[in-house]
């Protein structure tokens, strides 16, 4: 991960997000950008003349947050985006190459699951690059931790397992590898042998690799398994890019978002 993209709006959420990503950043010596939406939303033709205002307002946002949020010395770039947030951070990360988005958002009350996911939902749904989902104050990967990837087989998931090993190997944490209890056991077999020569490749220090097998639906054991002491990100992979793909194939991720205690890193085809 060479550039990370950090989408703030001044809220505690985004605070915790901008934190995460400002380690992250400094663990992986990545570039760090600071990104606002400055007009969420077409403004009405009587709130012309404040715009202005609200471009400074935005503008001072930003410059201030970077000034605060130095990485490794550096000043972090900014860049001041309109439109919905979720459409312009999504565009945003395809203009600037990045390698990761971060975002926060909320939890999984009743009241946030009706508001859940204007900019978080939709960038797991259409972002082609991989989103990093930070819902709270959460220390990132860091030496003796685990890092907890869910694997199917599946070409969306080596995609995950790629990510997950680089991280573990930039942040000396090790490699918790979780398959469902209904994949065969065979299966299970032949795709753990592929990670562990996949870590051996494409890590530069030893990555520590354990496997455990988990009942239940998706979103829900992978919830479980990392509440666990320990575990400080969970990484999967997501197919679809069709309306209808990317409707069912974000069930599991955008319900992991609301059910994790921990980060969440999705992995997009």
């Amino acid at each position: 991960m060479k550039h990370i993209l950090v989408g703030i709006d001044g809220s505690e959420e985004s605070k915790a997000a901008l934190h995460y990503a400002v380690a992250l950043a400094a663990a992986l010596s990545a570039n760090l950008e600071l990104a606002h939406a400055a007009t969420p939303t077409p403004p009405a033709p009587e709130a012309l003349p404040r715009m202005p205002e609200a471009m400074r307002v935005a503008d001072f946002l930003l410059g201030t947050t970077a000034r605060e949020n130095r990485v490794g010395g550096m000043l972090p770039s900014t860049r001041l985006l309109s439109g919905e947030p979720g459409a312009a951070l999504a565009h945003a990360a395809r203009q600037s190459r990045a390698s990761l988005v971060v975002v926060g958002t909320h939890g999984a009350g009743r009241a946030v699951r009706l508001l859940f996911g204007s900019t978080s939902d939709y960038l797991l749904q259409h972002c082609e690059t991989p989103v990093l989902v930070v819902r709270k104050e959460w220390p990132p990967p860091h030496p003796g931790g685990r890092i907890l990837l869910a694997a199917d087989g599946s070409f969306e998931s080596r995609l995950a397992a790629s990510e997950a090993i680089m991280l573990c190997s930039a942040t000396g944490s090790a490699l918790r590898v979780a398959f469902l209890e209904s994949a065969p056991p065979a299966r299970r077999a032949h795709e753990e042998a592929v990670l562990r020569e996949l870590a051996i490749r494409e890590s530069h220090a030893a990555v520590e690799l354990e496997i455990v097998v988990v009942p239940g639906h998706p979103a829900e054991a992978l919830a479980e398994v990392a509440r666990e002491p320990g575990t400080s990100l969970i990484v999967l992979g997501q197919r679809g890019r069709g309306p209808v793909e990317r409707l069912l194939a974000g069930t599991t991720s955008s319900r992991l978002v609301q059910l994790a205690n921990v980060p969440v890193l999705v992995v997009r085809a």
